[in-house]
């Protein structure tokens, strides 16, 4: 393991009701140049379209494979490489299933062993949405219905957590299905239906045939919780024949 990954990677505790212990490898990190020598220092391959890519693409995939590390190291004597998929989706050990996610200047690991009897982990942060643009992002990530019981909130959630939590939530939803479902979909695939503060938990119900388990009616959970002030978690296990819980 590097001295990088050890010095500057932290773990979270997420408990989660009747799912093993879960430990999400995070960290924070500064808009500062990553080249190859990062990438060696840090055993992480350098594949050609992230060599090719900006650097602020750059620090997202070198920091959110160094959080992948930390989050196999306390499963397996050796961390393999995670490749990348034709979608762009991690690329994870057989015995694995795991989630990587980006913000401006975090990044995050989740990683389960298969034998656990989940199917798919999907783990989301976001810097909380406001200003010009969260107009643009709550016509396309929310649905009047939607828009209405958050409104319900009142103040309770602030200006701009509900949007921040429906689309980090939507985002968790998709990567945690999408190793089964094998397409993209759309943000109206699954509607809110209501979230429970203090279990930190919302519950969304699927709207389209996704997968013969993920059909249309079925109900899904989504947890979250926030880092800090300004960011907010989303994480969604699934498994077969039982939705996410």
């Amino acid at each position: 393991m590097s001295v990088l990954l050890q010095e500057h990677v932290y773990r979270l505790d997420w408990p989660v009701d009747r799912a093993p212990p879960l430990a999400v490898a995070c960290i924070r990190f500064q808009p500062e140049t990553i080249d190859a020598d990062s990438f060696r220092s840090a055993g992480i391959d350098l594949p050609p379209h992230i060599a090719a890519a900006v650097p602020k693409r750059q620090r997202e995939f070198f920091y959110g494979r160094l959080c992948a590390q930390a989050a196999m190291a306390p499963l397996r004597p050796h961390i393999p490489q995670i490749g990348t998929g034709r979608m762009r989706e991690p690329l994870w050990p057989v015995d694995l299933i795991g989630s990587i996610t980006h913000a401006a200047d975090m990044a995050a690991a989740v990683v389960l062993p298969v034998s656990t009897g989940y199917h798919g982990v999907g783990i989301d942060i976001e810097h909380l949405l406001g200003g010009p643009g969260a107009q643009e992002v709550r016509a396309i990530v929310a649905n009047d219905a939607e828009l209405r019981y958050l409104a319900g909130f009142g103040d309770a959630l602030g200006p701009d957590l509900p949007l921040t939590l429906i689309f980090s939530a939507k985002e968790s939803f998709f990567k945690a299905v999408h190793g089964e479902v094998r397409r993209y979909f759309d943000f109206d695939a699954i509607e809110l239906e209501h979230i429970d503060l203090s279990a930190r938990r919302m519950r969304f119900r699927v709207c389209e045939d996704l997968t013969p388990d993920l059909r249309r009616g079925v109900r899904c959970g989504i947890h979250f919780r926030m880092l800090d002030a300004t960011h907010v978690a989303t994480l969604c296990l699934w498994r077969r024949g039982a939705g996410a819980v």
